[in-house]
């Protein structure tokens, strides 16, 4: 594993300028563009750690269906639900097994996604985690 100091935008469509949203900070350049889970855990495989990540929930067309079923219903997103292919919120507990397993700090991050739920959902495993490790 190369140790490389960059920065991963996860998206499966957009591009880091299309996300109006949030503020970056004017010094991040997305130097990776993951487009789905097997690109995140592969670059992360090869270069290491990021220094940030900004990420997006849904990889797929049908991940919006749950969505609209969770929005509409009882708010809560079952994950079986969106198929074999994975999540944004499935890229963070990847990246969370990989800082438990290397005892390092979780990267600096923003959640961009436009599903409140997802976003939820991934800001709270992060946050959860963080207090049940001290280094991440």
């Amino acid at each position: 594993m190369e140790e490389l100091k960059y920065n991963i935008f996860l998206d499966d469509v957009r591009f880091p300028k299309d996300v109006y949203w949030i503020k970056y900070p004017e010094n991040i350049k997305w130097d990776i563009i993951c487009r789905n889970y097997n690109e995140f855990v592969e670059t992360i495989k090869q270069y290491g750690l990021p220094e940030y990540c900004s990420y997006d929930h849904d990889m797929m067309d049908f991940h919006y269906l749950e969505f609209h079923r969770a929005w509409n219903g009882d708010r809560t997103l079952n994950y079986d639900n969106m198929g074999e292919e994975k999540t944004g919120y499935h890229c963070v507990q990847f990246l969370i097994d990989f800082c438990i397993f290397y005892n390092v700090a979780f990267p600096k991050y923003f959640v961009h996604t436009m599903n409140p739920i997802g976003k939820e959902n991934i800001e709270n495993l992060i946050e959860n985690s963080k207090k049940h490790f001290d280094f991440l």
